[in-house]
């Protein structure tokens, strides 16, 4: 099965990469290099099942599920550690993204170690904490440049830091003349220096330096103006505030931890990061389009967290408001000190059924997709791979499972590709014609391809089932025929 949205993309660029294609120069590629370099790796020397890439990805869950726990536990203690950690794994499409080979996860695991590492290491003096950590941004930068926005972070963590080492934590006062300091710039300027170092360090080691080539593909297809609206534009795909809706067993007591640390800033600053980090996360992606929904993860982090500190600050209210009743004379004592514990669990009971339907729906989501194993269409495919080095697929992921590369220019044909007018329609029928794919593999959904002529002239359909249609060249047909009947006059 396909998890995830853009898992064909990677899995496309991934078989190219095994074949000896390189990124940027033969491939579109509007990401950088590691994680990709990382999983062409693992097929190349460990296994060529797709279990290895989305064990990658797994892996890099666990790196971010510890990194934000200790990352809470430094800052606000144990208990918001436990619940914003479980609040995250039952986030929308947090289980989905954890499975799937895709970037999402990866780059963003690296940059929350990043900042678990500012806030646990010591405030050395060479600044050795400011070293790793730009070293670990840097390294996100080159999974996924999104990961820049988390920077500013960083450097409030520096602050802290800081003013941990100088024993200041009256308030904003000590805050804003550290933040003003030689000391803090110097570090500042240390994890920046790192990051940049490391990020263009790795690019050297996998790409040769082809950063500039990487940053320019990014750009255009992130950031150029709408060339066609053909396609839709990127307006129409805007934040779904449906999302906060889906997720109430998070927002609502996300609320309630916003109102209790905007009381508490003044006795406890560190309470000040989950507050900062979600409103610049909202910033940052509910004014960022395109917005696909995978993107809701950057939010679901800060939103556990500001939910971790509201349930448990008011389940410590209730727990005071019980036992101030015990003190209380029997004439005096009242049922009205049970409501709100009594409110707190139902909320919970009710919240705890409603993420394990949420996640339970995502899992038998996953399961019910077609099964590529189980597909005749890859019988049909093994009848004339060995007389096949192109394949043109509409679900890129048959690139991987068959090991046939794609035509390295229409491995990533994503919609801001489409928009910003580097790939058009009458480009990819061009690059179609100039490689000529033996095998073309359509979804019985697809209408209309800008190769049609050359489809109906050059290729028979051989294979045709409720979800796809298989296209072989005349040639290959001819090619085969004759081969299987020479085998069987030797026989």
């Amino acid at each position: 099965v396909q998890i995830g949205a853009d898992e064909g993309f990677e899995l496309a660029k991934v078989t190219l990469c095994a074949h000896g294609h390189k990124l940027y120069t033969e491939i579109w590629n509007d990401q950088p290099p590691l994680h990709t370099f990382l999983i062409t790796q693992i097929i190349k020397h460990v296994s060529r099942s797709v279990l290895g890439p989305r064990l990658v990805t797994s892996g890099f869950t666990v790196v971010l599920l510890i990194s934000y726990f200790f990352l809470i536990r430094r800052l606000t203690g144990l208990g918001t550690a436990l619940i914003g950690v479980a609040l995250v794994i039952a986030s929308p499409g947090f289980l989905e993204l954890s499975a799937s080979c895709m970037v999402e996860i990866p780059g963003l695991a690296i940059a929350i170690a990043g900042l678990c590492l500012l806030a646990n290491a010591p405030p050395i003096r060479w600044g050795l904490g400011e070293v790793l950590a730009g070293v670990l941004f840097g390294m996100a930068l080159q999974i996924k440049l999104i990961n820049l926005i988390w920077t500013p972070l960083a450097a409030l963590l520096i602050c802290f830091r800081l003013m941990s080492a100088r024993q200041n934590h009256a308030g904003f006062a000590e805050l804003f003349s550290t933040v003003k300091s030689r000391a803090t710039l110097g570090r500042v300027l240390i994890f920046g220096s790192s990051m940049l170092v490391a990020c263009l360090a790795i690019d050297l080691a996998i790409d040769q330096g082809a950063y500039l080539a990487n940053f320019q593909q990014s750009w255009r297809s992130h950031f150029s103006a709408v060339k066609t609206t053909e396609y839709g534009t990127p307006s129409e795909h805007v934040f779904e505030w449906v999302f906060l809706f889906r997720n109430w067993d998070t927002v609502v007591p996300a609320v309630a931890g916003i109102i209790v640390m905007i009381f508490r800033f003044r006795r406890q600053l560190a309470l000040l990061f989950p507050f900062v980090w979600l409103i610049w996360s909202l910033v940052v992606f509910v004014n960022h389009t395109p917005w696909w929904s995978y993107y809701y993860v950057h939010l679901a982090l800060p939103l556990s967290w500001c939910a971790a500190i509201g349930f448990t600050s008011v389940v410590e209210a209730g727990l005071k408001l019980f036992d101030a009743r015990k003190h209380l004379k029997p004439h005096q004592k009242s049922w009205g000190a049970w409501l709100p514990l009594t409110g707190i669990a139902i909320f919970a009971a009710v919240a705890v059924l409603w993420m394990g339907g949420r996640m339970y729906l995502q899992i038998t989501t996953i399961r019910g997709l077609p099964r590529t194993f189980a597909s005749l269409v890859m019988v049909e495919v093994e009848r004339y791979k060995p007389y096949t080095h192109w394949l043109y697929a509409d679900d890129l992921a048959f690139s991987f499972h068959t090991d046939i590369p794609v035509p390295p220019a229409l491995a990533v044909v994503s919609l801001k590709r489409l928009w910003s007018g580097e790939i058009t329609a009458e480009r990819v029928a061009e690059e179609f014609a100039r490689y000529q794919p033996e095998l073309v593999m359509l979804n019985n959904k697809t209408t209309s391809v800008p190769f049609r002529d050359l489809l109906d002239r050059d290729y028979r359909l051989v294979y045709q089932d409720n979800w796809q249609q298989l296209y072989v060249l005349k040639t290959i047909i001819a090619r085969a025929t004759g081969q299987q009947e020479a085998a069987k006059l030797h026989q």
